[in-house]
């Protein structure tokens, strides 16, 4: 009985490094992803939204907020769904799935809403990727290329 109890812990643990090691494949596409962060607060209802840092290794919804005197800004978009101080899979770049939050029009810059969901740009927000789908409802998902944060400015 004690062998098996030992495999089935050994099984588990084995699951939850193929898990990780999977969930850095994005499901349209390889992506990269930072290791080492843990959610700062629960965003189990937070998958495909963008986060920002909260500390040094924590991180939580995306708004763009002063936190101790300093500008919080996006940091990339939330793949799995962390409870307080569990592992959060960011990606940085790549293809992404990402929430709506507003209207997304296909091949435009997008920037993100106070809730951390993806809306289309405009002059001086912080641009996170580009909308590849279009989305005129709210809580939906669209296909996003990502990319490091960037302040956008109109062409004059």
């Amino acid at each position: 009985m004690k062998i098996r109890t030992l495999f089935a812990a050994i099984f588990a643990t084995l699951a939850g490094f193929a898990e990780q090691a999977l969930a850095s494949k994005a499901e349209y596409g390889d992506q990269v992803t930072v290791p080492g962060f843990t959610a700062a607060a629960s965003l189990n209802n937070h998958q495909y939204g963008v986060v920002r840092m909260a500390a040094a290794t924590t991180v939580n919804i995306a708004s763009e907020v002063n936190v101790s005197g300093a500008l919080k800004t996006a940091f990339g978009v939330l793949q799995n769904k962390p409870r307080v101080d569990e592992a959060a899979q960011v990606a940085v770049f790549g293809l992404s799935k990402v929430r709506v939050g507003g209207t997304i029009t296909a091949g435009a810059p997008i920037s993100y809403n106070s809730s951390g969901h993806v809306i289309d740009a405009l002059s001086g927000d912080v641009v996170i990727g580009r909308g590849l789908q279009a989305a005129t409802t709210a809580n939906t998902f669209v296909l996003a290329l990502i990319f490091p944060p960037v302040r956008w400015g109109s062409v004059a």
